[in-house]
């Protein structure tokens, strides 16, 4: 599994890396630090013109450059990026954020964990989406 990591934290970047090198979700882990970056890479221009299509988008909503909802809205509008599924990690404890983003089409929604053993709580539970997907979609 091809997962996107749109965060401009390195430090959460690291824990998110961590968390999933450590689970039982195979794949590799691609990370942009902003909005304009994950759409060039989603888009595959320039120096992500080779970038392999993610399977999984982790998106944070607070963003330099493009904000979090701007990128889902972007994606949401474009059929060929549409169907990548996004999962929401964000800081923002705004109702509207969590209303907007599934309004925009985000799968899941997860306040930013804590601690280290929380991102490994966090991996289980989108390894658990992630298999359910895959047991009721044949396009995965």
């Amino acid at each position: 599994m091809n997962i996107l990591v749109v965060e401009d934290n390195p430090a959460e970047a690291r824990l998110i890396r961590e968390a999933f090198g450590e689970s039982v979700v195979p794949g590799h882990i691609s990370v942009v630090s902003d909005g304009a970056a994950a759409l060039a890479f989603l888009r595959r221009e320039g120096v992500y013109a080779a970038a392999a299509r993610p399977d999984l988008i982790l998106l944070d909503l607070q963003l330099p450059s493009i904000p979090g909802l701007t990128v889902l809205a972007t994606l949401s509008a474009d059929p060929a990026l549409q169907p990548i599924p996004v999962v929401i990690l964000t800081g923002s404890r705004e109702e509207a954020d969590r209303i907007e983003a599934d309004d925009l089409g985000a799968r899941l929604f997860f306040l930013k964990p804590s601690s280290l053993a929380e991102y490994h709580a966090l991996v289980r539970s989108i390894a658990k989406f992630w298999q359910t997907r895959l047991a009721t979609h044949s396009d995965v």
